[in-house]
């Protein structure tokens, strides 16, 4: 309102110094009181123009407040996102004393924030392992690789050795630097989160790994798997020599072309990827193999490949074909023997007959040698 009442005095002011000058320039003089008003106009404008100074003096004063306010209001917000936030931050300063850190990073570190004001990367406080578990050179310090290479760190995996009361933990650090006008570093701000539950699971799974590389690496069985393009990501075993392969050999490598001439044996690898398990005896070259099929299911049930065991059944197969040859040749031999018995039998039959005939030959004969001496 005061602004607008300003320039409206302003706006009738100057009407009113136009009309005078245009009187003097018609008339070529004014009188007494109009000469007293130019003078009076010329105070105004004098006036006017303090005014003006003193409300653009108010004005910048006022709009500084204003910043500063909101400066400081976005600084509070800010400091409450940073000690609010799940990861954490710590600044450094070009010598690598820390300036700022949020309540998550004291949590990490295991040093409460007045520890770790004024740290630098030297301090022996800090015991950073690298994922092979070895101690990190100084040098390599995320802060100290930013500022020797002017350039950001991704993704560095940093193990934290805090003091004897706490476990180690591991985080995944990022990193970057914050130049000048004249690209000189002002700060290096780093972030990082707590990454100990997923390296654990990874410790865990490659421990997992390395003993059933083992267990299937030593047994005389093969151990293999496909994904669910039928595509061999695992074959292992000692029973892999006994076929002219080495561990590995056809990982990468398609069950359809590498068994292409044993159709029976692809069938039920079909079978087996569309979710049915199934056991199949499969002869190769020389040498006989059971093979297991199995279904590989991820964590929702969905088929994603096959695992299957193959094991070397050759020596039972003989074995079998063996102890098939010899029942073949004993039910041959009881076979001729049980005809050789019936040809005996046969035979005695026929000797029996004979006998009995000349029994009763005889008898008749004695019958007639009682009835002749009788007379």
């Amino acid at each position: 309102m005061k602004k607008e009442a300003f320039n409206t005095a302003e706006n009738s002011i100057k009407s009113k110094v136009e009309q005078l000058l245009k009187k003097h320039t018609s008339n070529g003089s004014l009188d007494n009181s109009e000469m007293q008003i130019l003078d009076q106009i010329q105070d105004l404008e004098e006036l006017q123009s303090d005014l003006k100074h003193l409300d653009k003096n108010l004005t910048d004063n006022t709009e500084r407040k204003i910043a500063e306010q909101v400066l400081v209001d976005s600084e509070i917000k800010l400091c409450n996102l940073l000690n609010n936030l799940n990861i954490g931050v710590v600044v450094h300063a070009p010598d690598t004393s820390i300036t700022f850190s949020n309540s998550r990073a004291s949590a990490l570190l295991g040093l409460s924030k007045k520890q770790m004001a004024g740290k630098q990367a030297i301090d022996p406080a800090w015991k950073f392992l690298n994922e092979a578990n070895n101690p990190i050179p100084l040098n390599d310090y995320p802060v100290n690789r930013i500022i020797a290479s002017e350039t950001p760190i991704k993704n560095m995996v940093v193990g934290v050795i805090r003091d004897q009361t706490k476990p180690l933990i591991w985080l995944l650090v990022n990193g970057f630097p914050v130049l000048d006008t004249n690209n000189e570093i002002v700060e290096i701000v780093i972030n990082f989160v707590d990454i100990t539950e997923r390296k654990e699971s990874e410790i865990a799974l490659y421990e997992s790994e390395e003993k059933f590389k083992t267990l299937v690496t030593g047994s005389e069985e093969i151990i293999f798997m496909t994904d669910k393009n039928g595509i061999f990501t695992l074959s292992e075993g000692k029973g892999l020599s006994k076929l002219g392969l080495k561990s590995g050999e056809i990982v990468g490598k398609s069950v359809f072309d590498l068994y292409k001439d044993y159709p029976e044996m692809l069938d039920v690898m079909r079978k087996t990827l569309n979710g049915i398990a199934a056991e199949l005896d499969v002869k190769i070259a020389k040498m006989y193999f059971r093979n297991w099929y199995t279904p590989h299911l991820n964590t929702r049930g969905k088929v994603v490949g096959l695992m299957g065991m193959s094991v070397n059944i050759t020596e039972l197969k003989l074995a079998e074909e063996e102890i098939k040859k010899h029942r073949e040749q004993l039910e041959e031999l009881v076979k001729e023997r049980t005809m050789e018995l019936e040809n005996k039998n046969k035979e005695l039959d026929n000797a029996l007959k004979v006998f009995v005939g000349r029994e009763l030959t005889i008898k008749k004969l004695q019958e007639k040698v009682r009835l002749l001496g009788g007379e």
